[in-house]
């Protein structure tokens, strides 16, 4: 495509999640990063489940920080996704913490 725009780049990255090639989905993602565009709410959750589906903890680590730092953290759908993947990698005290800003 010459030009992409975010609704392409989270259809592509949600797409490869969907049917579970979660490395090329991150891998994505980490374009979409670099070439200069701020993740939106869309784009989080599949790549939250990414890491949930990989067991990628630390990545999933610095997604929560991209998170807090964006200010979606109080989003319902990326929160839930945040506490999804938590669950999934075994921080339940995380999780937990998660679900409680849930408000």
């Amino acid at each position: 495509m010459p030009e992409r725009n975010m609704h392409s780049w989270n259809i592509m990255i949600s797409s490869y999640i969907r049917n579970s090639i979660h490395h090329d989905g991150l891998s994505v993602f980490g374009e979409l990063v670099r070439s200069g565009l701020r993740p939106d709410h869309y784009t989080l959750p599949p790549v939250f489940k990414a890491c949930g589906g990989i067991a990628g903890v630390r990545v999933g680590v610095v997604l929560y920080g991209m998170v807090v730092k964006l200010g979606f953290e109080r989003y319902v759908v990326v929160g839930s996704a945040v506490l999804d993947f938590y669950s999934k990698c075994g921080g339940l005290s995380d999780a937990r913490r998660v679900f409680d800003g849930l408000v």
